[in-house]
C-alpha cells in the first residue's frame, strides 16, 4: 500500500488559511490558486516580482500567435541554429502564461479570447519538443515520443490552464489540453513505467534534466489524471529517479552546471518536492535531511560579493541566483537568504522569456503565507568553501574589497567546460577577470564539436596552455588541492594541475592563490611548471572589461573604484602580453578579450607571477 495520501483541499485556500480542513479529497489533485480564492488572488498581484505581468499580457489580448512552419523546425538539421524555431516557440509559451496569470489577478474575461487563442495554437503544434532535442527527427515524424525538458514544462502549465479556467475556457479547449497531455506525454510516459518502452536518458541522468523533466511530468499528472493509483505511479518513480539527480552534486552540495542551472534544475526539484509534500499532506518532505539543505545553500556560498557570483561552467555572465527561489527556501528551511526585502526585485522570475505558471502555483503559496518569516540575513564570512568540489571564494573584511573564487575540479563535469585553475576576480562589485562563460548554444555546443570553441576549451580560460597543449576533457582530467592555508590576514590554495594535460613531458604544475587582506590587499596567482625537457608555457587573462597596457607586463583594468592592477613576471624571458579576442559568441552580447603572454624560449622549468592589486585612487 502507498504510503502516503493525497491532500484534500486548495492548497491556497490551506496556506492562507491554515486550520481549513476538507473531509474528502478531490477527484485530482488541486494545485495552484483557484479563481474563487479572489484574496489569495489580489496578495499573489502584490508580490513585487509579478508587478509587470499585467502590462506584458494586455500588449498580447489583440494579439495572434506566431506561426511556425515545420521548416524551422527543420532548421536546427540543416544549419544547426537552434533560435529560428525557439524564438517564436518560447513566445507563445509566455503568452500563455502571462495570459493566465493576468486573468487570474482580474478575474473579469478580459484575457481568456487570447489565452484560448494561445492555448489551441500550442496544442496544435506538431511536437512540443525541440529540435535541438529531436536530432534524428523521430519525434518530428512520430515515429517515437521524445519527452524533453519542454515538453515537460509545456505539460504542466497546460495541466495547470486547464484545472484553473475548467470553467472559464471553452469546453472544447479544455478537452484539447487533455487529449493533448493524455497522447504526447501521459501514454507515452506509462509505457515506460510499464517496461513496454526505452528508458529517457534523463530518469537515470544526474543533471538538471532529471528534475526538470520530473517535475513537468509529475506535476501535469498530478493535476489532471482522475485516477489516483496512476497519480501514485508517477510520485513513486519521480521519488526514485530524482535520488539522481541529486547525485550530481559533490557532497558539499556544489553545483557543477553554474548558478543559472541551478536556478532551473535545483528549482524545478524544489517546485517538484514541494508539490509532492503538498499532495501528500506532508508525508513526503524531499527537503529534510543535510545533504539537501547543502545544495540549497550552494549559492549563498558561492557569492563573491551579495549580488555578485563566478560564471564557471556553462552560466551566463551576471548571472545569480532567482531571489524568489532565495526567499522560498529561507521561509522553508529557516536559512538567511542574501537576498531580502528591497533586493528580491533584482531579477524577476516571471518577467523572463519563459515564465512557469506551475512555480507561482508552488512557490508563492509559501512566499504569501504571513507566518513563514524570513530569517534575518547574515554577512558573508570571510571565506567558503566546496572542498569535494575543490571550490574556494576568499573574501574580503568589507564588502566592496579585492575578493575571488577559485576552483580545482575536474574537466568531465555537467556542462564542463576544461577550466581546472579557472578564477574570478572581483572588486567594487564587478567582475574584471576570469571566465568567458556561457556561449550562444548551437548544434556543435553539444556534440563532438564541443571543445573546438574556445569559451569551452581551455583557451578561452585564465589557465596556462602548456608545451602547446590545452587543457584534456574527461574526469580523469582533473585538478587537486594540496594545500590550504587560512588565517584573517591571508588565504592560500595550491591546485596540482599535472594531471589536466596529456603531455609527456610535464612532469608537475602547480598554481598556487595567495590572497592578502587588510591596507594593501592583493592576489599572487603563482605557476610553477617543471619538464622533462625543454617546452613553452603561456599565462592567459581573461576579461570583457575595458584596459590599458602601461608596460609589456603591466595592464590596469576596469574604471573607477573598480579598477586594478594587473603585473605578470617570471623568473625566465616572458614575451609580451599579446591581446586576441575570443572567436564565437558570448550569450552576454559582448567581446571576450583574451591577454596571453608566453616564454620567450622553451625552458626546463619556469615560475610565472600574476599579481592583482586595486589601483590606487
Amino acid at each position: 500500500m502507498p504510503r502516503y495520501r493525497f491532500a484534500a483541499a486548495p492548497l491556497l485556500a490551506i496556506l492562507l488559511s491554515p486550520l481549513a480542513t476538507r473531509a474528502e479529497a478531490p477527484r485530482r489533485f488541486e494545485t495552484g490558486f483557484p479563481l474563487n480564492d479572489r484574496a489569495g488572488w489580489e496578495r499573489l498581484a502584490e508580490h513585487p516580482s509579478l508587478h509587470a505581468v499585467m502590462p506584458a499580457a494586455e500588449s498580447l489580448v489583440d494579439s495572434t500567435p506566431q506561426e511556425i512552419p515545420d521548416d524551422l523546425y527543420l532548421e536546427f538539421s540543416r544549419s544547426g541554429d537552434r533560435n529560428a524555431y525557439q524564438k517564436p516557440y518560447f513566445a507563445r509559451r509566455r503568452a500563455v502564461v502571462l495570459l493566465a496569470i493576468a486573468e487570474g489577478i482580474e478575474n473579469r474575461g478580459r484575457f481568456l479570447p487570447a489565452l484560448d487563442r494561445y492555448v489551441r495554437a500550442v496544442c496544435e503544434e506538431r511536437v512540443w519538443c525541440l529540435p535541438a532535442h529531436d536530432r534524428k527527427l523521430e519525434a518530428y515524424h512520430g515515429k517515437k515520443a521524445v519527452l524533453d525538458l519542454f515538453l515537460a514544462e509545456t505539460s504542466w502549465n497546460l495541466g495547470l490552464i486547464a484545472q484553473t479556467f475548467q470553467d472559464r475556457l471553452p469546453a472544447e479547449t479544455i478537452r484539447l489540453i487533455d487529449q493533448n497531455l493524455q497522447r504526447r506525454t501521459f501514454e507515452p510516459y506509462e509505457r515506460i513505467l510499464a517496461g513496454e518502452a526505452a528508458e529517457p536518458w534523463w530518469l537515470n541522468g544526474t543533471n538538471n534534466w532529471n528534475a526538470v523533466c520530473l517535475a513537468g511530468v509529475t506535476g501535469a499528472a498530478l493535476t489532471r489524471l482522475e485516477e489516483s493509483e496512476r497519480r501514485r505511479l508517477y510520485v513513486d518513480k519521480a521519488e526514485q529517479a530524482i535520488q539522481n539527480f541529486l547525485d550530481g552534486f559533490t557532497p558539499d552540495g556544489y553545483c557543477s552546471e553554474g548558478v543559472g542551472y541551478w536556478n532551473y534544475g535545483f528549482g524545478h526539484y524544489l517546485l517538484l518536492s514541494e508539490t509532492v509534500r503538498q499532495a501528500t499532506r506532508g508525508e513526503q518532505d524531499w527537503l529534510a535531511g543535510p545533504r539537501v539543505r547543502a545544495i540549497a545553500t550552494y549559492p549563498m556560498r558561492l557569492a563573491i560579493e551579495p549580488t555578485v557570483w563566478p560564471w564557471f561552467s556553462d552560466c551566463s555572465p551576471g548571472s545569480k541566483p532567482s531571489p524568489v527561489l532565495l526567499e522560498f527556501l529561507a521561509k522553508r528551511l529557516g536559512e538567511p537568504t542574501l537576498a531580502p526585502g528591497a533586493n528580491r526585485t533584482e531579477q524577476q522570475l516571471y518577467q523572463s522569456a519563459r515564465p512557469e505558471l506551475y512555480a507561482i502555483a508552488t512557490f508563492y503559496r509559501t512566499l504569501l503565507d504571513p507566518t513563514a518569516d524570513s530569517p534575518a540575513r547574515t554577512e558573508l564570512p570571510l571565506r567558503d568553501a566546496f572542498p569535494d568540489a575543490g571550490v574556494y571564494v576568499l573574501r574580503p573584511a568589507q564588502t566592496g574589497g579585492l575578493s575571488v573564487a577559485l576552483k580545482a575540479g575536474h574537466n568531465g563535469e555537467h556542462h564542463n567546460h576544461n577550466d581546472v585553475g579557472s578564477y574570478a576576480i572581483v572588486l567594487g562589485g564587478v567582475t574584471l577577470l576570469g571566465d568567458a562563460g556561457k556561449e550562444v548554444y548551437t548544434a556543435a555546443t553539444f556534440d563532438s564539436r564541443r571543445y573546438l570553441s574556445p569559451f569551452n576549451n581551455s583557451y578561452g580560460h585564465p589557465v596556462p596552455v602548456v608545451g602547446g597543449e590545452l587543457q584534456s576533457a574527461g574526469r580523469k582530467h582533473g585538478g587537486e588541492v594540496i594545500d590550504t592555508v587560512f588565517t584573517d590576514e591571508t588565504d592560500e590554495v595550491t591546485i596540482d594541475l599535472t594531471g589536466v594535460y596529456d603531455l609527456p613531458s610535464l612532469e608537475s604544475l602547480q598554481r598556487k592563490f595567495t590572497y592578502r587582506r587588510g591596507a594593501e590587499p592583493s592576489l599572487v596567482i603563482e605557476d610553477r611548471v617543471r619538464f622533462t625537457r625543454p617546452e613553452t608555457f603561456e599565462t592567459a587573462l581573461i576579461t570583457m572589461r575595458s584596459f590599458e597596457q602601461a608596460s609589456s607586463h603591466q595592464l590596469t583594468l576596469g574604471e573607477g573604484d573598480s579598477a586594478i592592477v594587473v603585473t605578470l613576471r617570471s623568473d625566465r624571458k616572458l614575451g609580451p602580453v599579446r591581446v586576441s579576442t575570443l572567436k564565437g559568441d558570448s550569450v552576454s552580447g559582448r567581446p571576450v578579450t583574451r591577454l596571453g603572454a608566453q616564454l620567450l624560449e622553451s625552458a626546463p622549468a619556469a615560475t610565472v607571477r600574476i599579481t592583482v592589486t586595486p589601483q590606487p585612487q
